[in-house]
Order: structure tokens, then C-alpha cells, then sequence
């Protein structure tokens, strides 16, 4: 049907044209390929002279749906301010807590927590719950649950510390 010299070609274009379609459909590979500190090697001191808001979450937690994106604005506004969002994640499930990462701010340090060890060390017991931790390294304040209506108020108690000692 075709000559044989344009077969290769067209074979070519096939293969492009099918790696181009599958880099496509990638769902989040900017997630897939994103740094995740195992929890053995995540140490809170090391974010000292920094405004730490430690979030604790899960893929399955739906009021952490809402709090990522609220953390991932956070950290694009005032990161540069000194504040460190540093998320948890206690999913068993590596594939599962990378996908929940979609589009979430780079500056944001993901933890990877499944056997919940630091969960236990902070005493969680609500999805998702955040501690506040001064420049110093010392805790200010937790936050249980995430509701939108409150999140001006949290983000003027995080805009307080990053004020403090500057």
C-alpha cells in the first residue's frame, strides 16, 4: 500500500504520536516524580528560624481535600516570609498519597508517615490536624479539622508569628 521508505517514517510518527498521548494522560506526574522525606529522616529542628505549620493529613481524609490547597496558597504567599508548610501524609499507601498531591505548591516538604510514627509522636487524633511552631521551635498551637470559614483566622495567627522577632 505505501512505498517502503515511508513505512519507518509513518512507524515513527505512530511511536511519537502514542509516547506524546501517554505523557499526556499522566494524571499528576509532577506528584509521581516529587521529593517525599521518609518519616525516619524528618527532623522538625532542622526547619529552625523558619514559621512551621506541621499538617498531618491522609488521601482519604476529605476535609484535607480542602486544607492542601489552603496550605499550598499559604506556602506560595508567605514562604518567602519564612513560613514552612511541611504536610504529613499517614496513607499506607505511597500511590495513594501522591496522588492526592496534585498541584500543591513545590516549596510545600511532604513526609511520609505509614506506619504513623509521628502521628503517635504529636498524639493525633483528628484528620487533619496542624501544629503551629514559632522561628524558635517552639509549638504555638494545633488546629483539629479544617473548615474554610475559619482559615482567615488561621492565616492571621501564622501572619502573627512570621511578624514576631523580625
Amino acid at each position: 500500500m505505501f512505498p517502503f521508505r515511508i513505512r519507518p517514517a509513518l512507524a515513527g510518527l505512530v511511536l511519537l504520536l502514542a509516547a506524546a498521548s501517554a505523557r499526556a494522560g499522566d494524571p499528576a506526574p509532577a506528584a509521581a516524580t516529587r521529593a517525599v522525606v521518609p518519616a525516619a529522616d524528618f527532623e522538625l529542628a532542622s526547619y529552625q528560624g523558619r514559621v512551621v505549620v506541621l499538617d498531618f493529613w491522609a488521601s482519604w481524609c476529605k476535609p484535607c481535600r480542602q486544607s492542601l490547597p489552603w496550605l499550598s496558597d499559604l506556602q506560595r504567599r508567605h514562604g518567602e516570609k519564612g513560613l514552612q508548610v511541611v504536610a504529613v501524609s499517614v496513607d499506607a499507601d505511597e500511590a495513594a498519597m501522591r496522588e492526592r498531591l496534585g498541584d500543591i505548591d513545590p516549596g510545600i516538604v511532604v513526609v511520609f508517615d505509614p506506619e504513623g510514627v509521628l502521628a503517635q509522636q504529636y498524639k493525633l487524633e483528628v484528620m487533619p490536624t496542624s501544629f503551629l511552631v514559632d522561628r524558635a521551635g517552639k509549638a504555638r498551637g494545633s488546629h483539629r479539622g479544617f473548615m474554610a470559614k475559619e482559615a482567615d483566622r488561621r492565616e492571621v495567627e501564622i501572619v502573627a508569628l512570621l511578624e514576631e522577632g523580625r
